[in-house]
């Protein structure tokens, strides 16, 4: 079952002939579903079996997770298809769907091996990114559309490089303060945690069946999926919990607070989104095989009815040219089909006994029930946030079906019109799958909530699993207690509206300013690094190698068990000084030298000092070497510069004093790097290695040419395409001189 692994690249070949060839096929949008319909069948039947390289088995919340992606991913293929019916390029929104679908696969693919898998799992972490920058700004031509996908980029890349550098210092130096917090921060930018929350609702600016795929079941669950993958290794620290239970917490709280004041459709789902993904990492927190089935249950529950409503959501914007839910009412005599699909959705949003959010907010509150008793007030004021969420959560999931569907419509200059049946059938499709996950639980969802609890490192073993009803007690009060508070919210809605407002845009207004900052800064920096000029590339670049080389140079000098520097000169080492000398006094002449044939030869004499070197330390195939490249390339030199024009010397100071120091910055960085470099512990005889595998490895009896040729291969092959790439550029010069016939060249701008 190799094939397995190819999965993620599958999406991205079929992405790429949809943007060769898609508008051939634009009249048929069905058949843009057929391929993520058999990956979704594929995945969903290959449980168990091996996924190369990785070799381990396809399993635990990857596998969920995977399935997940493409069976959400066909049903929204198909929605799209009836969304976009007036688009006359939508074959790019379906490539972009099922390149994003294939940056998905590859986060669940790799997140199967939580140890070798890391690096893997951030590239296509950062494709997710990319891509979602796209589909966000999907409306090329709508500024607040691309201005939202900056936004989402900007966030999201940030928690990137943050996810990276944890990933780097979990690798060196396990699990540490360090490492914990910044892979933190890389999920909750991913997983619109506050105060990192403001960059979902604002990309409510996308496409619809964007919306319901990226915002509701797939990207923003990604920050969760790398929690659990990492929570067996990081569960550990003592700042995990207490971490997750406040930020998730307050989210929760935050997020379900603030869509009371919304009126738009998608801003509503946008908030209870957020608030949704908190209420899953504050469950995460609570290190107990209860929470792992609330987990397990509450990330599909939350995918299958969120995904619907956002499809309701899109299709009576397409039908009443709105979203205002002020101006909408009565909307079920027109749309039958999508009535039913939101009153399910909706009834199991608002956790109506029998459906999958009814068993996710029973085990959510029985999990933080249970957990009061080892963490106490964090515990005590996640339950609160949890009743109260469910609260407006119901009150959410009322106005979507009662207000939306039934009585009159407000507004009477809004006149629908019927939506095709591919945008109908698929939120019905999840509305009816949010009570077949209880009425077929035996026949699959115990087992998916089985694999989360065996990621999150405990065994197969369901406490309660899926249930219509779970009986009278102390949960069932928390759920009572929240439809009570949605039926009075409801009765008051919309007379009562708290004022959310300042909070909600004062974090968008935060998030632009900081996006606008960040332009300016860039703007600053490209300024000065790309100013046109070769001469202030090179400086530049130097003086960063000088930098970096200088820092790892004094960190090995620093070592303990470094002897450090010995310049001791004794009569045995006197000829090695004259031939430094001879070599200072070459590098000089090649600086201050206005002819070109001088500086190549004052450059082959350094080649040559270097091959005394050798000779004198006993390398004379070294040296041998050393004298073959350095006379070609003199020769190579000489001839190349013997045709271009004589060179003029620069005249600012300041140029020539930024290159002095430069140039001696490098050379005593490389000096110090070398020096302390040989001196330091090395626990492993490097020449003692390469002869051991020379031949057994490499089979090879020449170690010189072992080392070139196969261990230094990569760096071989670097070499020789900077050679080439500098042919090429001496060509472009000398064609350039025979054009323009330039009398002289300037070694500086």
């Amino acid at each position: 079952m190799g094939y397995l692994s190819y999965t993620p690249h599958f999406c991205f070949l079929v992405a790429a002939l949809i943007s060769l060839g898609g508008r051939y096929l634009s009249r048929l949008p069905l058949l843009f579903a057929v391929p993520a319909a058999g990956v979704a069948t594929f995945l969903a039947t290959s449980r168990g079996q091996t996924v190369e390289p990785q070799g381990v088995p396809l399993g635990g919340l990857p596998w969920v997770f995977m399935v997940l992606i493409a069976a959400m991913g066909t049903l929204v293929l198909v929605y799209a298809g009836g969304y976009s019916a007036e688009d006359p390029k939508r074959f790019r929104l379906f490539s972009l769907l099922y390149a994003f679908m294939g940056a998905m696969l590859g986060v669940a693919q790799a997140g199967l091996d939580p140890i070798n898998g890391l690096f893997e799992l951030f590239v296509f972490w950062e494709l997710t990114s990319l891509t979602s920058f796209l589909l966000i700004g999907y409306k090329q031509g709508d500024e607040a559309a691309r201005r939202s996908a900056r936004q989402a980029l900007l966030v999201t890349a940030l928690g990137g490089l943050s996810l990276l550098g944890g990933l780097i210092t979990y690798q060196n130096e396990g699990v540490t303060d360090l490492s914990l917090a910044l892979i933190l921060l890389g999920a909750f930018t991913k997983s619109a945690q506050v105060p990192f929350h403001f960059w979902l609702p604002g990309a409510m600016k996308a496409p619809t069946p964007v919306s319901a795929y990226l915002h509701s079941a797939t990207m923003v669950k990604a920050g969760v999926f790398l929690l659990v993958v990492l929570q067996p290794q990081f569960s550990v620290h003592p700042a995990w919990t207490p971490t997750l239970l406040v930020v998730g917490g307050v989210t929760l709280a935050f997020g379900a607070v603030a869509l009371c004041r919304k009126t738009d459709l998608k801003q509503l789902l946008a908030y209870s989104t957020v608030a949704s993904l908190g209420g899953m990492v504050m469950l995460l927190a609570i290190p107990s095989p209860l929470a792992a089935e609330a987990v397990g249950i509450f990330l599909l529950a939350h995918a299958l009815y969120k995904g619907a409503l956002f499809m309701v959501a899109g299709a009576v914007d397409h039908a009443c040219g709105t979203r205002d839910i002020h101006r909408l009412g009565g909307l079920g005599r027109t749309m039958p089909v999508l009535a039913v699909a939101s009153v399910l959705a909706g009834l199991s949003m608002f956790g109506l006994p029998g459906s999958a959010g009814f068993a996710a907010k029973e085990l959510g509150s029985k999990a933080l029930l249970k957990s009061q008793e080892s963490l106490g007030a964090l515990a005590t004021g996640g339950l609160g946030a949890w009743a109260l969420a469910g609260g407006i959560f119901g009150l959410l999931a009322l106005m979507l079906t009662v207000r939306l569907f039934a009585g009159r419509a407000p507004d009477p200059d809004i006149h629908p019109h019927p939506v095709p049946l591919s945008m109908s059938l698929p939120p019905l499709i999840l509305g009816v799958a949010g009570f077949l996950m209880i009425l077929l639980a035996s026949a699959g969802p115990q087992q998916w909530v089985q694999e989360v609890q065996a990621s999150l490192g405990h065994p197969r073993e369901l406490k309660y699993g899926w249930q219509a009803w779970y009986g009278v007690d102390a949960a069932l009060g928390v759920s009572v207690v929240a439809w009570a508070l949605a039926l009075g919210l409801f009765a008051l809605w919309p007379r009562w509206k708290p004022d959310t407002s300042r909070w909600t845009t004062a974090a968008t207004d935060t998030a632009h300013n900081l996006g606008r900052a960040v332009l300016s800064v860039g703007e600053r920096v490209t300024r000065v690094t790309q100013s046109g000029s070769l001469t202030n590339y090179v400086a530049l670049t130097w003086a960063t190698v000088a930098g970096v080389v200088g820092v790892v140079a004094w960190r090995l000098f620093a070592q303990p068990q470094n002897p450090g520097l010995n310049l001791t000169i004794t009569a045995k080492s006197a000829p090695e000084v004259l031939v430094l000398i001879v070599m200072v006094v070459g590098a000089g002449v090649a600086a201050i030298t206005q002819r070109r044939l001088f500086a190549a030869l004052s450059i082959g004499a350094l080649g040559l000092g270097v091959a005394v070197f050798f000779l004198l330390h006993g390398a004379p195939d070294l040296a041998m070497t050393q004298i073959v490249v350095d006379t070609l390339t003199v020769l190579l030199i000489v001839l190349v510069f013997f045709r271009l024009p004589r060179l003029v010397r620069q005249t600012q100071v300041w140029r020539k004093s930024r290159d002095v120091i430069i140039s001696l910055g490098v050379g005593a960085a490389m000096t110090v790097f070398t020096l302390a470099a040989m001196g330091s512990d090395r626990p492993v005889d490097t020449a003692q290695w390469v002869a051991e595998r020379t031949y057994t490895e490499a089979y090879g009896r020449n170690i010189v040419n072992v080392i070139l040729v196969d261990f230094r291969g990569i760096d071989t092959m670097g070499e020789i395409a900077v050679l080439g790439i500098a042919a090429f550029g001496v060509t472009a010069l000398l064609r350039l001189r025979n054009r323009e016939n330039l009398p002289t060249t300037e070694v500086a701008e």
